[in-house]
């Protein structure tokens, strides 16, 4: 699973200029890290057909976090300058390829994978490049990270619960960041 492996790299990217990790052995955490993603995720993005599903969200997702933080960097590695490279097409093809409105199709994984990362996609996009992907009409369908954020909260029941997607039963808004996020980047506090 990328998911994990995501936030340990975000953590510590966060921390590692820290005086408490002067000693830390960077170069090896580096090398850790992406030796992980060499033998996990790379194989699977670079053999997954293009789509907009959950999985290949999180597959190139990791591949472009880990990779531009340890191959641009921190660290100059080509074998992360690739996996970044390589990921950012996708990320960008895998937002067009999604249907019109942005909906994944794919129920309780659209709130719970998708939709946050692509609110994570933006923002490390934006934080490393000053680019603003948000309402980027990504093509071929011309859908944007707003839409697929929006699909949240059109999702939201009166009570607070989600509709009964795949799961079928309600269920509570378990990834609310999504929505703190759409409110940031369009400075509408109606989606708190």
């Amino acid at each position: 699973n990328s998911l994990p492996l995501i936030r340990w790299v975000l953590a510590y990217d966060l921390v590692a200029d820290s005086p408490v990790f002067n000693s830390f052995p960077h170069e090896k955490a580096a090398r850790a890290f992406l030796g992980y993603a060499e033998r996990l995720l790379w194989p699977v993005a670079r053999s997954r057909v293009q789509t907009g599903d959950n999985q290949f969200f999180s597959v190139d997702f990791g591949c472009y976090v880990i990779g531009h933080i340890f191959g641009r960097g921190r660290f100059r590695n080509a074998l992360g300058v690739a996996m970044a490279d390589y990921a950012a097409r996708r990320l960008a093809d895998a937002v067009g390829h999604l249907p019109p409105g942005g909906y994944s199709g794919e129920g309780y994984y659209h709130n719970q994978v998708v939709a946050t990362l692509a609110s994570l996609y933006d923002a490390f996009v934006e934080g490393q490049t000053g680019r603003r992907l948000f309402d980027y009409a990504h093509p071929p369908s011309g859908v944007s990270i707003r839409d697929i954020l929006t699909v949240d909260y059109h999702t939201i029941l009166p009570g607070g619960l989600m509709v009964p997607w795949d799961a079928s039963y309600f269920h509570p808004l378990h990834v609310k960041m999504n929505l703190a996020y759409l409110a940031r980047q369009t400075g509408e506090p109606r989606f708190l």
